[in-house]
């Protein structure tokens, strides 16, 4: 017979000598602190994002922020910065959670439903209604809000979210649902093209990123353009003093056109190429560039609206947040005000 010996953890504040009822009691204590604690995390991500403070420290999102500055998980992250929006526009909300009727789990799921509805509808959803679910969500544990929101939306909900899960050997599991619509394009994609689902979004993908990646865009350019100078016949190009096939040094160009605010694509596609597809956006401070590659917008050094020039050394390829901060800098909150949305952040 084994005799199997129960060995004590090191444990701090040596929690080993309290008695069951002072465990007990001290434990409810720090859940009570932890609950409060998690809500002013939420106030504090809430005013750090209406400064707009991450982005000048480099950061795309709040999001990106939280994961990376204050080393929370990325799940972990994407319920606080659910709940901290929830919160910023539904009062009632922050107020459930204050009194600990709406768990931070279930304050991110109505969060999610809410952009889900109104991505789906094209609307926004009305300030009463979303103060109508949380009233119904309020004490409920997590399954059972799961249900109240299934019953409200307007289309049937997934039965997970949308996940990717590294499986090793360079491979990853990827979970989501798709409409009658996406599985039409998947059936029609593997008509023209055979193979399985795997096979055939991957070579849908990559067709859709050759045409439309403005990398790539950049690159053909690039190549149409040394072509291009190369084929010039070398007593042209001695007559306008380009004896080189090498086109001009990136960064000088400047291209003389009327005012407006469309970029030649030969000056969008050197910023972008000089970019490599990431926000160019460096802190001051920190030296920290942010790590953006999702959808990048042209911003103009010197501002279009005060004589800024399509010029490649005059443009910088930015994430949307940090062309936001631009534009606060250049011309105020107060105007700016008037423009951006205030869920921006």
């Amino acid at each position: 017979m084994v005799a199997l010996a129960l060995r004590k953890v090191d444990l701090p504040m040596n929690l080993h000598s309290l008695s069951d009822a002072e465990l007990l009691e001290r434990t409810r204590g720090l859940a009570a602190r932890e609950q409060s604690l998690t809500l002013e995390v939420i106030d504090h991500l809430q005013e750090i994002a209406r400064r707009r403070l991450f982005a000048r420290l480099g950061y795309g999102s709040p999001f990106e922020y939280a994961v990376k500055a204050l080393g929370y998980s990325e799940p972990a992250a994407a319920q606080r910065i659910a709940a901290m929006r929830l919160a910023r526009d539904v009062p009632e909300a922050r107020q459930a959670m204050e009194r600990g009727g709406l768990a931070l789990t279930s304050a991110a799921a109505v969060q999610r439903f809410i952009q889900r509805e109104e991505r789906q509808t094209g609307t926004r959803v009305p300030a009463e209604k979303k103060a109508e679910i949380i009233s119904e969500c309020a004490g409920k544990p997590s399954r059972e809000v799961e249900r109240v929101l299934a019953e409200k939306a307007s289309t049937p909900m997934a039965a997970k979210a949308e996940r990717a899960r590294p499986l090793g050997q360079g491979y990853t599991e990827i979970h989501l649902t798709a409409d009658d619509e996406l599985m039409r394009l998947i059936e029609r994609a593997r008509e023209v093209r055979g193979g399985g689902m795997a096979e055939v979004m991957k070579w849908a993908l990559a067709v859709a990123l050759e045409r439309h990646d403005p990398l790539k865009k950049a690159e053909r350019a690039e190549t149409r353009a040394n072509r291009a100078a190369a084929a010039r016949p070398a007593a042209e190009r001695a007559k306008t003093g380009d004896a080189s096939p090498t086109p001009a040094p990136k960064g000088t160009e400047i291209l003389r056109t009327p005012r407006t605010r469309h970029v030649p694509a030969a000056v969008r596609n050197s910023v972008v190429a000089r970019a490599e597809g990431r926000c160019e956006w460096v802190d001051p401070a920190s030296g920290r560039r942010c790590e953006s590659r999702h959808r990048l917008e042209l911003d103009h050094l010197t501002p279009f609206a005060r004589g800024g020039e399509h010029r490649v050394d005059g443009i910088r390829a930015i994430c949307s947040q940090h062309n936001r901060l631009a534009a606060i800098e250049s011309f105020g909150p107060e105007v700016m005000g008037r423009y951006l949305r205030r869920d921006s952040s």
